[in-house]
């Protein structure tokens, strides 16, 4: 961007795309392709013309209820992206899309709406997150229940049950 600025400045002293050229230490053509330019900001990387349609938007719809559904089931319940694809070709047979534009959709909805916001814990040492509960444990061939206290030192990355 500096050396296009520059050009444009030695140009309006008055040498040719060739001295210009000369003094820059560049192609003449390449100092001549600037000279035409009226804006020497680089243009935007990319497809310019507009979006063409996909073979999955008359199926964008259907695809973040199924994903809103998961949100009630366990975790391994859930759509992956090739099971989505699998569902949209046995249930509409009318799509013919290629398998790698659903995982492309999927992590775009997955990554653009989360559901809460978390933050990262910090322990210092001697700090430790402590829980109480109840296990089923085996004694003397029994399963009495029984209750429990586990203690675990993050900084330490120590951890006891008593």
């Amino acid at each position: 961007m500096h050396q296009q600025t520059r050009m444009k400045e030695l140009q309006a002293q008055g040498p040719g795309p060739s001295a210009i050229a000369t003094a820059l230490g560049l192609d003449r053509k390449t100092v001549r392709k600037y000279l035409a330019r009226e804006d020497v900001s680089p243009t935007p990387p990319g497809p310019v013309g507009p979006a063409r349609p996909s073979q999955l938007d008359p199926y964008t719809a259907t695809i973040p209820g199924w994903l809103a559904e998961d949100r009630h089931r366990s975790y391994k319940q859930r759509h992956t992206a090739q099971r989505i694809g699998e569902r949209l070709r046995a249930e509409y047979p009318t799509f013919q899309g290629a398998y790698s534009m659903v995982p492309r959709y999927v992590k775009g909805l997955r990554t653009t709406a989360p559901t809460r916001g978390t933050l990262e814990r910090v322990w210092h040492p001697g700090e430790c997150p402590g829980d109480f509960g109840t296990a089923d444990v085996v004694m003397d061939g029994r399963t009495p229940s029984s209750k429990y206290l586990t203690v675990s030192f993050p900084y330490s990355n120590a951890g006891y049950v008593q």
